[in-house]
């Protein structure tokens, strides 16, 4: 009778071909899992910054296009920007951030007097009517000068933080209200 060829693997040959395959899977996996925290956190600083450019440019088309008054609130947190459409009518926007959420909110209404100035209604805005601007916004400021507005925006998501500045020229006499 002949007797058949051990063709086969040891079991030291197995234990060293696995403890290969092991150490090469485990740095596959660190190599993976760095990748994937360093993209989320790259997409997460661009988000914010989008979010920032976005809110600062289209905060910036309404001060451009200001023609009559700017004002902000007593702590610098609302921006109010009043247009005047015609003799007797303003179209006013207030820009602030609502204190319960991290979202920064643009509300808009048309103001019908003859003189802004002693209108009290014009710091008056419906809550229900504010259209969401921005989100993960932590603070929102502004500061009003003769021939400017400097904005300044502070975003947070998860442990990324950015801040927005930016200061915008009017473009129109505007009167600023201290």
């Amino acid at each position: 009778m002949k007797k058949l060829g051990n063709k086969g693997f040891t079991l030291i040959e197995m234990a060293i071909a696995f403890s290969i395959l092991a150490v090469v899977m485990l740095t596959v996996t660190l190599i993976i899992t760095t990748s994937s925290n360093t993209y989320n956190m790259v997409a997460t600083d661009i988000s914010l910054q989008y979010e920032s450019q976005t809110a600062m440019s289209q905060i910036q088309e309404y001060i451009i296009d200001c023609n009559a008054y700017m004002t902000v609130s007593w702590d610098n947190s609302v921006l109010y920007i009043y247009t005047k459409t015609d003799d007797t009518h303003y179209q006013a926007y207030m820009f602030a951030k609502k204190a319960d959420t991290d979202e920064l909110y643009f509300y808009k209404k048309t103001i019908e007097t003859d003189n802004l100035s002693n209108d009290s209604s014009k710091f008056t805005f419906a809550d229900d009517t504010g259209q969401l601007m921005s989100s993960h916004v932590t603070s929102f400021s502004a500061a009003v000068s003769s021939a400017s507005v400097s904005v300044t925006i502070n975003y947070k998501s998860g442990k990324k933080t950015y801040s927005g500045q930016q200061t915008i020229a009017f473009r129109n006499p505007v009167n600023p209200i201290y």
